[in-house]
């Protein structure tokens, strides 16, 4: 058995009480799996897995098929996106992005760490970061498809990690950030 912290970035009903599960472990990229039982609700029992929740789960890496999870914990959860329609709508987009683009079994720790810091301030601080442009460029520097990094390029990659708060953008240049980036995305066919 394996244990690892996975973002939950998509849940879909299965049966009276599963769920099939898409999410994000930095140590191995895309991973879907069944919850066998995970929406019941007892007076020892909450449901762990949910939408935009880091879980710490206990799996075996070593089947291919949808495999289940044998326990799953809260380490961090972001429900309080749902209070925002704005920022909601903003964490599908990057849980959209990021189910799409990313790839069962290859690390991805930058990605993880850009997305559960724009999980966290999509909470904390609704439309003051450009979050999707964060997490793409994340996705793009992780993958090496950004051009050579200089002191720009780096200041946003500090940004997109949450090693700083500050973009260092006047007025307008979220705009201009995101368009150079869904440009970049554009050019190497990224969706």
């Amino acid at each position: 058995m394996t244990v690892s912290e996975l973002i939950i970035l998509k849940k879909i009903p299965y049966k009276e009480s599963s769920l099939i599960v898409s999410g994000l472990s930095a140590s191995f990229g895309r991973l879907d799996f069944i919850a066998k039982g995970s929406e019941k609700i007892s007076k020892k029992k909450f449901p762990a897995i949910d939408l935009f929740r880091i879980v710490s789960i206990e799996f075996n890496p070593e089947k291919d098929s949808l495999q289940p999870i044998y326990k799953a914990e809260i380490v961090e959860n972001f429900d309080a996106v749902a209070d925002s329609s704005a920022s909601f709508k903003d964490a599908c987009a990057i849980a959209a992005f990021v189910l799409k683009n990313t790839k069962p079994h290859m690390r991805c720790d930058f990605l993880f760490k850009a997305v559960s810091t724009a999980f966290l301030r999509l909470c904390a601080a609704p439309g003051k970061f450009p979050c999707l442009a964060l997490v793409k460029l994340a996705y793009l520097f992780e993958n090496g498809l950004l051009p050579e990094p200089d002191g720009k390029i780096n200041n946003l990659l500090s940004v997109a990690s949450g090693d700083s708060d500050e973009t260092g953008l006047k007025e307008n240049g979220d705009k201009k950030i995101s368009q150079w980036i869904d440009s970049l995305c554009v050019y190497h066919d990224i969706a």
